[in-house]
């Protein structure tokens, strides 16, 4: 008997996280559910999976249906079961499915142990416009964390830029675990979608722990054609302090000659981040 449904939100780090409707059922229902084409199972909750894959995939409910039939905890300690059936419908292209079945996992805390998920949450990628709008499938992704890497790195070579743009900012909610994303960011640099190019600068900048290779290519992003690549570029470094003195040149270039009032703050508080040189900056302050 279904006798409550609510909304769950909440706020991570500051931002809007995604909600999932659900029901909770009185009691739980032990009977057994014969599925079309195969015969009853002795395990409950098996043929009650199998029946919601057959369903998602021929009629489009929504994982809400889940709920109707158990609660957050059984979720959980069926993990193994539920995941299988959760992945079949990320792989339908529907976007509002896709966030669904993302806060089912996201909200049951499956953590890393939903790595399988990752390809097809980053497929999903493609249907989303602002990663930073509270995405279901964003966030499960970042709590999945490094076991996601691979994948995303994958999505870094889409020929979909939504997903290369995504992907991108994924890596960088992620951070310092995924240094082996670096040489597919700063390839992504040069791509040919500005997004795609804002984005990448983005996480290297919350990934990098140093190198040079990555200082000396947002160095060079901070010539871009885009404003906003310029802005992330300038953005990472200052986060990066003293080690990345050697942008300090470029970087007060930026803070007397760039055409933009953003890039030449950004420069500013960069300069004031790497700290190194700042005496060389106050003549130029002048924003």
């Amino acid at each position: 008997m279904l006798i409550a449904s609510d909304v769950i939100g909440g706020s991570i780090a500051g931002k809007r996280s995604p909600g999932v409707l659900f029901a909770i059922d009185e009691k739980a229902n032990n009977d057994v559910v014969p599925v079309p084409g195969g015969a009853a199972s002795s395990n409950p909750l098996e043929e009650r999976v199998r029946k919601l894959v057959e369903d998602f995939s021929t009629h489009r409910f929504s994982p809400v249906y889940w709920f109707t039939q158990y609660t957050l905890k059984e979720t959980r300690e069926n993990q193994a079961l539920v995941l299988p059936a959760l992945i079949e419908v990320l792989k339908i292209d529907n976007p509002y499915l896709q966030e669904q079945a993302s806060s089912v996992i996201y909200y049951n805390r499956f953590g890393e142990s939903a790595k399988d998920a990752s390809p097809a949450l980053v497929e999903a990628l493609k249907n989303i416009e602002n990663p930073h709008d509270g995405s279901a499938v964003v966030f499960t992704l970042v709590a999945i964390g490094k076991p996601a890497v691979p994948a995303l790195i994958e999505g870094l070579k889409s020929s979909n830029q939504l997903v290369c743009k995504n992907a991108a900012y994924v890596l960088g909610e992620i951070g310092k675990n995924t240094k082996y994303a670096l040489p597919a960011l700063i390839e992504n640099l040069n791509h040919n979608n500005t997004n795609v190019r804002s984005s990448s600068a983005y996480a290297l900048g919350q990934i990098c722990e140093g190198e040079s290779f990555v200082i000396k290519a947002l160095v060079k992003s901070l010539n871009d054609s885009y404003e906003m690549v310029r802005i992330c570029a300038a953005n990472g470094l200052g986060k990066l302090g003293p080690i990345a003195s050697e942008a300090v040149p470029e970087l007060i270039k930026k803070l007397e000659e760039d055409s933009s009032l953003y890039v030449r703050v950004g420069a500013a508080i960069a300069l004031g981040g790497v700290g190194t040189g700042v005496k060389e900056v106050v003549p130029a302050v002048n924003i």
